[in-house]
């Protein structure tokens, strides 16, 4: 039977298979590359746009950022590439692979690399927002260099993933798909269970508790409003300041200021035990708060939607991938068309980033509107 009937019995009952299967996989052909083309033009477009406005607007030139400019890198990577490619074999092949096997070996490194390094992008992000509110230390030294280290090792990590069934982890089979038009490299239990949880479980586990932990605490610490910085008789916002005196010697002096919530009105308590020069030192009680919290906060929210939007997007996907690789479930003739359209699902979530950017940030929205040249 050939490939063209067996696409056909995808979509079609049997009885009516032997009249009209040319008829319906000419319209499904045709409906399905409009599709594919619009899909590729969308991922291309909104990818492009986000490049572009991280160059040309300065205030989205920021560590975190640089991060999100590398993920649309491998977006575009998938638009310009990736899905173009498997558009072409759904569409001319009908799913079958008859390109041989460098061509093969070819797409699924440039596939599977694209996937690994999407996800690890978004790990890595979640690992950046999480030690930016809770290490001091990260945010002073975090730095285009730093941010640019992790990139590489996300790029090294995701190619060493993709590679990986080309240095030992291809099965004895490999061949033998070949010769029947089927492009899968590796059966291997060990390496089908390594991607199901190196590349979608574990990141996926740890990108949910992360951004659960950077929401609360920007949640928590969007108490406290802090006053201008550079005014320090601003009272406008809630704080706690104290403000502590000591000298060297066996005197001591101890000044305590207490401002409560209103700007109108504030009470001293000041008790000095002996009048000498002293060094004063302003503490401010505000439990680590940083300036940008509510800022934090609407970062963690829009990114914790692209996690959620990876999961949804690519769960599955990596679900009909264990089910089939590692516990050996079988099923009908026709799961050719989940796996597809589970694998398409997981593509749309490289048109999806740019459009997530757009609703949820003011900066990314204006820079998109510029480029347009939409007012």
């Amino acid at each position: 039977m050939s490939n063209k009937s067996v696409f056909c019995k995808t979509f079609i009952k049997q009885d009516d298979f032997d009249y009209i299967c040319a008829e319906k996989v000419n319209f499904i052909v045709f409906i399905a590359g409009i599709f594919f083309v619009i899909f590729i033009i969308l991922t291309v477009v909104g990818n492009s746009l986000v490049i572009l406005a991280i160059f040309k607007d300065k205030r989205l030139r920021t560590p975190s950022n640089y991060l999100i400019l590398s993920l649309a890198v491998t977006d575009l990577i998938v638009g310009l590439i990736t899905v173009p490619w498997r558009a072409f074999q759904d569409l001319r092949d009908y799913g079958t692979w008859p390109y041989g096997a460098l061509l093969c070996d070819l797409r699924v490194v440039i596939d599977r690399l694209c996937v690994d390094a999407s996800i690890f992008h978004l790990l890595a992000i979640a690992i950046d927002r999480f030690l930016c509110v809770t290490s001091v230390r990260y945010s002073v030294s975090r730095n285009g260099k730093r941010i640019a280290l992790m990139v590489g090792v996300v790029w090294f990590a995701a190619f060493l993933l993709a590679i990986a069934a080309f240095a030992g982890w291809r099965d004895d089979k490999y061949e033998e798909r070949i010769a029947q038009d089927i492009c899968f490299v590796s059966t291997a239990f060990s390496l089908n269970l390594t991607v199901l949880l190196v590349i979608f479980t574990i990141p996926v586990i740890l990108m949910t508790i992360l951004y659960i932990r950077v929401y609360q605490i920007a949640k928590k610490n969007i108490r406290y409003k802090p006053g201008n910085s550079s005014d320090a008789s601003s009272t406008n916002h809630s704080q706690n300041q104290n403000i502590e005196s000591s000298v060297g010697n066996q005197n001591e002096s101890k000044v305590s200021f207490s401002a409560s919530e209103s700007s109108e009105s504030a009470a001293a308590d000041i008790k000095v035990q002996r009048q000498k020069p002293v060094t004063i030192e302003i503490k401010r009680n505000t439990k680590k708060f940083n300036p940008n919290d509510r800022r934090e906060k609407k970062v963690a929210r829009t990114l914790f939607i692209i996690t959620a939007c990876v999961i949804l997007c690519w769960f599955p996907f990596f679900t009909y991938y264990a089910l089939t690789s590692i516990f050996d479930v079988k099923f009908a003739s026709d799961s050719n068309f989940f796996f597809n359209g589970s694998l398409w699902l997981g593509y749309l979530n490289s048109l999806l980033n740019p459009i997530i950017y757009a609703a949820t940030n003011t900066y990314y929205r204006d820079a998109f509107k510029k480029i347009l040249k939409i007012k």
